[in-house]
C-alpha cells in the first residue's frame, strides 16, 4: 500500500479507527528545533512542525545496508513522495532536491527536518 492509498482510505476509516488515525498523525515527542520549526516524533512518523503548530510535511526513512527509502508527504499540498535506492544513501540527494522544488512552489511547506 503506497501513501496515496493510506491518505485516500484515512478518511473513509478503512485501515483504522478515526482515533488511531488521530494518534498516527498527530506529533508526540519533540526531537528538535531549527529557527521557527520543530521536528516532532510521532508513532512511526516524524512531523515538520512550524512556529504556529501546524504539521507542514511528515515522514518516514530508512537506511539499512545496500538500500533506503522516504515517504514524505506534504498535507497542504495533497502530495505524497516516496524515493527508493538501492543505495545506503541514495534517497537523500533526491529528496532533497524534490523538497527543495516543493518548497518553492509553496514556501509554508517549511524546512526538510533533516
Amino acid at each position: 500500500m503506497g501513501p496515496g492509498e493510506f491518505r485516500a482510505g484515512r478518511p473513509r476509516g478503512r485501515l483504522l479507527s478515526a482515533a488511531l488515525t488521530e494518534q498516527f498523525l498527530t506529533p508526540q515527542v519533540l526531537h528538535h528545533q531549527g529557527d521557527g520549526w520543530q521536528v516532532w516524533y510521532g508513532f512511526g512518523l516524524e512531523f515538520v512542525v512550524d512556529r504556529h503548530g501546524v504539521v507542514r510535511n511528515y515522514y518516514k526513512d530508512g537506511i539499512n545496508a545496500g538500500a533506503s527509502g522516504i515517504v514524505r508527504c506534504y498535507p497542504e499540498d495533497g502530495l505524497d513522495v516516496v524515493v527508493l535506492s538501492n543505495s545506503e544513501r541514495g534517497a537523500t540527494e533526491p529528496i532533497d532536491e524534490i523538497h527543495r522544488l516543493v518548497r518553492a512552489a509553496n514556501p509554508n511547506v517549511g524546512e526538510s527536518g533533516w
